[in-house]
């Protein structure tokens, strides 16, 4: 797999997360004290939604007074059926690990957005984005944790994914 395809993982993440009702709706949470409201929630969701490494979260509209927002990250790629010339009816599939920041000045808020992230992912099974069918995502792990300064909540999931490309 080369350095393009792992970029294009990474698509496939956002994707997946980007366009999901569920997680536009935990981004725009009537409990939360600012919700984004039908004009520019669109904007605001692509911009919260980012790869790691961010430069300077606090530059970015997303993160600015009210922090909330995924950042993910691919960890690793490791090749299966690597050997397929020898039998043409085997696919190469990789497993991916990977893993979302995800993050809210709410605590409740963060565990919604954290599920409806999940669940975005668990459920595009079978599907194909950018050329990348995806085969499988599994929950692995998952992590609380709060900033130094208390400000905004963070949830660390580890995620699988077994991709053919």
């Amino acid at each position: 797999m080369s350095v393009a395809s792992a970029i294009n993982i990474g698509k496939v993440i956002y994707n997946i997360l980007r366009y999901d009702n569920d997680v536009r709706v935990a981004f725009n949470n009537p409990g939360a004290n600012n919700a984004l409201g039908t004009s520019g929630g669109d904007t605001y969701i692509a911009s919260a939604i980012q790869p790691a490494p961010l430069k300077d979260l606090k530059s970015l509209p997303a993160f600015a007074s009210k922090p909330r927002g995924i950042v993910y990250e691919v960890n690793s790629i490791s090749p299966l059926n690597i050997k397929r010339e020898f039998r043409t009816q085997t696919a190469p599939i990789y497993v991916v690990g990977f893993s979302l920041d995800v993050f809210h000045y709410v605590y409740r808020l963060c565990n919604e957005l954290s599920t409806a992230s999940i669940n975005a992912l668990e459920k595009s099974v079978n599907n194909t984005y950018n050329g990348i069918k995806i085969s499988g995502i599994k929950f692995d792990n998952s992590r609380e944790n709060f900033n130094e300064k208390k400000e905004f909540c963070v949830k660390e999931i580890d995620l699988t994914a077994r991709i053919l490309i």
